[in-house]
């Protein structure tokens, strides 16, 4: 048994661990299925996202040959400018060629030829000096080396100008010829071709790898325009990388220093992302956050300013796609894959910062009343919120626990009772003293002016307790129109107000509340008012009443002596006299059966905040006419 244990312990060379870690190296080697940006050949364009199955860790191998390409093109003095790649579908042979070129001479210290050095073993390289600020891909020393252990064939020709180089590596780098070198006098090339171990991946050169390295490739010239980049012979021409971000989106504001290259377009669907860091390709990243966040700020203190709406960094983050060549000192990512950026700001010894002007342009675009259009969705998503929640509240409440509310006492032919909204309690007092054993009449208080609900949000609305109220005692919802007075608790709604102008101010009030959530009320013919004589005259104990002074004033032109009584509040009415009102209601009862398009509109002029120098014109147009007729 303790043999065992002991022969559990096993001791691996760097080749053996790679192949059986691959992802500590290369990532995963599983296949990705994802919604991609992929390039069109055709268009020159990266058409719109489609599904496809990838190898991260055959991208990778490709990525490590080629970001060797670009970190030599980099370095001072390089006169690297151009750089080749060939991908043969057929064979899944890749080989990716430059101009530029590797010192063929032996180590003195290892004694090996120095291409042999740097693409036959882990842990080497030139980029081990930390002193020295560098804004390259490579770093660790392992690069090229995965790439070789991960193929069935790899071979390395390289020239200085005065020699060739050539040595080719097999069975995932445990194999390999000697160098052949010979003397010539050409330009500097370095020729990198690879067939990838498909086996060991578990993969192969099939359609969704063929366009992820494609699209790796136009990636390389899109953040890197001063180089030559050709693929399967054909030059991609990408001018700037404001140019390789028109690939994506016609619509953009671009800025860009030294070090600093930041696009903003607007989203359709999310937070949306293309960045580079040094040329590598990065999904995610203090970087990103470090762009976005500084945009979306200066958007959100604008809108807060401008519109009155406050809505978080990430609230704007959702309409933004953003794309970012960045330029960093020695970055460092959470693993060898370098899909994930971890350098804090402090260590990246470049910046960039969003001017005004950039930022004034992005106000100007589409992106800003995308927000305002989501803010306004999302507010009315939880005015619709609260609106549930108070319909709920109605449903289960007791209308007979309301304050100042007598209700009718049928309990089943609800449609048929008639609710009258007074103003005051002692109206509403004078109504259920005098209804008898009328079981159909019940009676609310109003206190004061009713709310004013033109020029509110509904969530200002819902919080009125008196609406409140009103839904519970009549059975009203906010926002579920009713088809039939038998879904009501009463099937008369009487607004009894004075009949002087507060009254009508309130009954006004009333209405205007009607039509904005209940309009169909009207057609039902569950709206009255109820018209009470404002004097009532007598001669020899026959009682004449007028409901206007103008009509009572006409009739006195020829009336005989009698005795007058002025009811301009219903709180005058006595019981007696309120009672024989109430028995012959139908008498005083005016229904309103519609709300024109010229109500609605007068109801706006004389509601609505916004229209104060409207209403101006409006009154003293009143006043006009008034005058007039006082003169006359």
């Amino acid at each position: 048994m303790l043999h065992q244990k002991v022969k559990a312990y096993k001791k691996l060379t760097d080749v053996e661990h790679v192949l059986l870690r691959p992802a500590t190296y290369i990532g995963s080697t599983k296949p990705k299925t994802g919604n991609a940006w992929c390039f069109d050949t055709f268009t020159n364009k990266m058409e719109v996202k489609q599904d496809i199955t990838w190898n991260p860790g055959l991208l990778k191998l490709f990525d490590e040959i080629i970001s060797n390409s670009v970190d030599e093109s980099l370095r001072s003095g390089s006169h690297l400018d151009t750089i080749k790649v060939e991908i043969n579908k057929d064979s899944g042979e890749i080989s990716i060629l430059d101009n530029g070129g590797i010192i063929i001479q032996m180590h003195p210290e290892y004694q090996e030829y120095i291409p042999s050095l740097v693409f036959g073993s882990l842990r080497t390289g030139n980029n081990f000096d930390d002193s020295v600020d560098t804004s390259v891909a490579g770093q660790n020393g392992f690069g090229a080396s995965l790439t070789n252990i991960f193929s069935t064939s790899f071979t390395v020709e390289t020239g200085d100008g005065k020699k060739k180089f050539k040595q080719t590596w097999t069975e995932n780098m445990m194999k390999k010829t000697d160098p052949q070198i010979i003397e010539v006098d050409n330009k500097g090339f370095t020729k990198i071709t690879f067939i990838p171990d498909y086996a060991h991946l578990d993969t192969s050169l099939d359609e969704g790898n063929y366009l992820k390295l494609v699209k790796r490739t136009v990636d390389v010239a899109g953040c890197n325009p001063k180089l030559k980049i050709y693929l399967n012979g054909d030059r991609i021409k990408i001018n700037s990388f404001k140019d390789y971000v028109g690939m994506y989106v016609s619509e953009f504001e671009f800025e860009e220093n030294d070090d600093w290259q930041v696009a903003i377009a607007k989203s359709d669907d999310g937070f949306q992302q293309v960045s580079f860091v040094n040329t590598t390709e990065t999904l995610e990243g203090t970087h990103i956050y470090y762009a976005w966040y500084q945009v979306a700020t200066k958007l959100r203190e604008y809108i807060k300013k401008k519109h009155k709406i406050d809505v978080k960094q990430t609230e704007i983050q959702a309409h933004l796609q953003i794309f970012i060549n960045a330029k960093i000192v020695k970055p460092r990512y959470n693993s060898q894959t370098k899909e994930h950026l971890i350098s804090e700001v402090k260590e990246w010894k470049t910046s960039w910062s969003p001017s005004d002007k950039f930022i004034d342009r992005i106000i100007k675009s589409e992106i800003i009343q995308r927000v305002l259009d989501w803010a306004e969705m999302k507010e009315k998503a939880a005015e619709m919120a609260k609106l549930r929640e108070l319909n709920k509240e109605v449903a289960k409440g007791n209308p007979r626990r309301v304050e100042k509310f007598s209700d009718a006492l049928e309990s089943t032919d609800r449609h048929l009772c008639e609710l009258f909204l007074c103003e005051g309690d002692s109206a509403r007092r004078s109504i259920h003293e005098s209804r008898g054993k009328n079981p159909y009449i019940g009676s609310f208080a109003l206190k004061g002016k009713s709310l004013n609900v033109s020029g509110r949000e509904d969530s200002a609305v819902l919080d009125n307790n008196e609406l409140k109220n009103i839904m519970l005692i009549t059975g009203l919802k906010i926002g579920e129109p009713i088809k039939s007075v038998k879904n009501l608790r009463f099937g008369k709604i009487v607004i009894t107000t004075d009949q002087d102008l507060d009254g009508f101010h309130i009954f006004s009030l009333l209405m205007n509340m009607f039509n904005r959530y209940w309009p169909e009320l009207f057609k039902l013919g569950v709206i009255y008012r109820m018209n009470t004589p404002l004097v009532i005259a007598s001669v020899k104990n026959v009682e004449h009443e007028f409901m206007t002074d103008a009509d009572y004033e006409k009739w006195c032109e020829t009336a005989p002596r009698h005795d007058t009584e002025r009811f301009k509040g219903l709180g005058k009415f006595k019981t007696d006299r309120f009672k024989k009102l109430l028995e012959n209601r139908e008498k005083y009862l005016m229904r309103v059966t519609e709300i024109r398009s010229g109500d609605t509109e007068a109801l706006s002029l004389a509601f609505t905040k916004s229209r104060a120098d409207d209403r101006k014109v409006w009154l003293q147009g009143i006043n006009y006419f008034h005058e007039t007729f006082v003169e006359e």
